[in-house]
């Protein structure tokens, strides 16, 4: 089962990629037309319960991405709860080159990789060991909140997500069980496919 879109029209992106600053709560940075210059950390529970190896459920994950500010979704982790080392490992993997499973399946390659110059992060938990691994890879890590551009292409990101996990209510009408792993791969196997790509 994969999981699609409702509504398959594409939307209709910017292509302004002039030198803009991009203001947050405490800094402002400005930016030059680098993909890569600075990323934003988007959390988020979605509205579908998974199961654990036993078949109890396991309660409601959290999609943890990584988006530039052209809104190319550089990675995605699911996660059973907020922590420096999830938000570390989504970091890792939206750095290094993707390695999809059944990838002969999928539509598109995702191709998109790379180390950002700045990480935002409007996250209210513990930082002290996102700084320390910030401080090693070169990234500056911002506990703010991400500008209005960002802040709206996050918002679309999270209503295609919403609109494509809906689809999942079929495998509880058959009751059929997911687990993190499988509800991760359908998400991943949902942004390749249809999602934004790298331009």
């Amino acid at each position: 089962m994969k999981l699609e879109p409702e509504d398959k029209a594409e939307q209709n992106e910017s292509s302004d990629r002039t030198q803009t600053p991009i203001k947050v709560r405490h800094s402002q940075i400005t930016l030059n037309n680098v993909s890569n210059e600075v990323w934003c950390c988007n959390l988020v529970e979605l509205p579908q319960q998974t199961r654990d190896c036993f078949g109890e459920s396991a309660g409601y994950p959290i999609l943890i991405s990584l988006h530039d500010r052209y809104s190319t979704n550089m990675g995605a982790k699911l996660t059973s709860s907020i922590s420096p080392e999830a938000i570390a490992l989504t970091l890792r993997q939206a750095i290094l080159r993707k390695d999809v499973k059944d990838e002969s399946s999928l539509l598109h390659k995702w191709t998109a990789s790379g180390l950002p110059n700045h990480l935002v992060i409007g996250w209210t938990g513990d930082f002290s060991q996102l700084l320390k691994l910030g401080s090693i890879l070169g990234v500056k890590i911002h506990r703010e909140n991400p500008s209005w551009r960002m802040a709206g292409a996050i918002e679309s990101f999270n209503w295609h997500i919403m609109r494509a996990v809906k689809h999942l209510r079929e495998l509880e009408k058959q009751k059929i069980g997911l687990n993190l792993a499988g509800l991760e791969q359908l998400i991943i196997s949902y942004l390749v496919d249809h999602y934004r790509h790298p331009k």
